[in-house]
C-alpha cells in the first residue's frame, strides 16, 4: 500500500475503462495497492478503512477476467477477455458492450498499466512507442493508446501511457509510470485512477500524483489474451 496525495482535475478525462466528469479540486490522503496470486492480481484504492475501487484481475492463456467489486455503481461488474472478443457485464450480468480485436492487437487496462510495461519493457527502453487497446465506457468500444519510454532520472525509469488517437486526445491526459532502477516495482506515478470521487453521487474519477512508499511489485504476464 502506499500514500499519496489525491485531488481531482476540473476537466473531463475518459481514461480508458471510465469516463470522468467535471468536480472542484479536492485533497485527502489515499492508499494504493495489490496483492497477488497465482495468475492473478487484486488492485484497490482505499481512502482511510474504505475501499473506494477494488477490481481482480485472473489471466489464462485464452482467457482474462476483470472483476469490479468495490467502486461507483456504475463501475461495477465484469470484463471479459475470451481469445479475440472483449465483452463487458454489469453487476447482474447483463450484457453492457462486446467489440473485437485483431490477434496481433494488445490490450491495455489502468489496473495493469505496470504489467503492459513489464511485459513490453525491452521494446520500449529501445525506443519504440507500443500501440495497445483498452475499454471506453462511454464509447462501448475499444480504444487506441500508445505506451512509451521518457527516459531514466535519478534511477527512476519514466514511462507514460496516452492516447493513441487525435479524437483521445478530446478526452484523455497522459499517465506517468515510474519504475525503480531495477525495473520490478513502481515508485511514483501521475494521472488519472479508476477510483471515484464519491460512490453515492454523480460519477466523478479521482487522479493522484506522488511518489509511492512501499513495496509496488508489478507481475509478470507471460501468457494471456491480453497482449
Amino acid at each position: 500500500m502506499s500514500r499519496i496525495s489525491l485531488y481531482l482535475k476540473n476537466k473531463m478525462i475518459v481514461p480508458v475503462a471510465w469516463l470522468a466528469i467535471a468536480s472542484p479540486i479536492v485533497h485527502a490522503e489515499l492508499l494504493l495497492g495489490a496483492t497477488f496470486g497465482e495468475n492473478s492480481k487484486t488492485y484497490y484504492v482505499k481512502q482511510q478503512d474504505s475501499f473506494l475501487y477494488k477490481a481482480k484481475a485472473t489471466w489464462q492463456a485464452e482467457r482474462f477476467e476483470l472483476d469490479i467489486a468495490k467502486g461507483h455503481p456504475s463501475q461495477l461488474g465484469k470484463l471479459l477477455i475470451v481469445d479475440d472478443t472483449v465483452t463487458a457485464f454489469d453487476q447482474s450480468g447483463e450484457l453492457i458492450w462486446q467489440d473485437n480485436k485483431k490477434d496481433t492487437d494488445k490490450l491495455c487496462l489502468p489496473e495493469l498499466f505496470g504489467e503492459f510495461i513489464k511485459a513490453h519493457v525491452e521494446q520500449l527502453l529501445n525506443g519504440e512507442k507500443l500501440k495497445c487497446l483498452g475499454p471506453v465506457l462511454k464509447a462501448k468500444k475499444l480504444a487506441p493508446f500508445t505506451v512509451s519510454y521518457k527516459g531514466e532520472k535519478a534511477g527512476k525509469h519514466r514511462f507514460q501511457v496516452g492516447p493513441g488517437s487525435l479524437g483521445m486526445w478530446l478526452f484523455m491526459d497522459s499517465v506517468d509510470i515510474y519504475f525503480n532502477e531495477n525495473l520490478n516495482r513502481i515508485v511514483s506515478y501521475a494521472g488519472v485512477t479508476p477510483a471515484p470521487v464519491n460512490k453515492h453521487k454523480k460519477m466523478a474519477y479521482l487522479e493522484f500524483q506522488g511518489a509511492l512508499y512501499t513495496d509496488n511489485q508489478v507481475a509478470l504476464i507471460r501468457n494471456s489474451p491480453l497482449w
